[in-house]
């Protein structure tokens, strides 16, 4: 897994969301054999993910935004977002979890500063989210 360049975002520190200002690449986000094309992203059956431009995420959810977890998120929200829609198959949003952390820690090991921080920000997210749906 290798990436060429940072995502083009924007931060709304208002509604503490991230706007991607240009069209993004995942080579492998680990879903293969489909070709999707939804106004979210475009999936190729290489397993190659593009998101689009304009997307909106919100990066960790309560986790610190350092660029691991910008780039991990991306590729887990946009994968969720297609699942949520029915553009895929639910069974893929284990999937989704299984390539941000994938993902994270790429970006982790890529970047020494990040690598002590990426179980904390893995947990971190899990029991926000469990919190959230606990308390809907």
């Amino acid at each position: 897994m290798t990436f060429e360049i940072y995502p083009n975002f924007d931060y709304d520190r208002h509604k503490d969301e991230l706007l991607l200002r240009s069209n993004y690449d995942f080579p492998d986000c680990g879903i293969y054999g489909l070709d999707v094309d939804c106004p979210v992203a475009k999936l190729y059956p290489s397993g190659r993910l593009t998101v689009k431009a304009g997307f909106i995420w919100d990066a960790g959810t309560g986790a610190i935004d350092t660029i691991a977890m910008v780039v991990a998120s991306l590729l887990h929200d946009a994968l969720c977002r297609m699942v949520n829609r029915e553009f895929l198959e639910a069974k893929h949003r284990k999937n989704a979890d299984k390539t941000f952390r994938k993902t994270l820690n790429y970006w982790c090991q890529s970047h020494p500063v990040e690598r002590e921080w990426r179980w904390a920000r893995w947990h971190a997210v899990k029991l926000i989210t469990s919190f959230k749906r606990w308390f809907k």
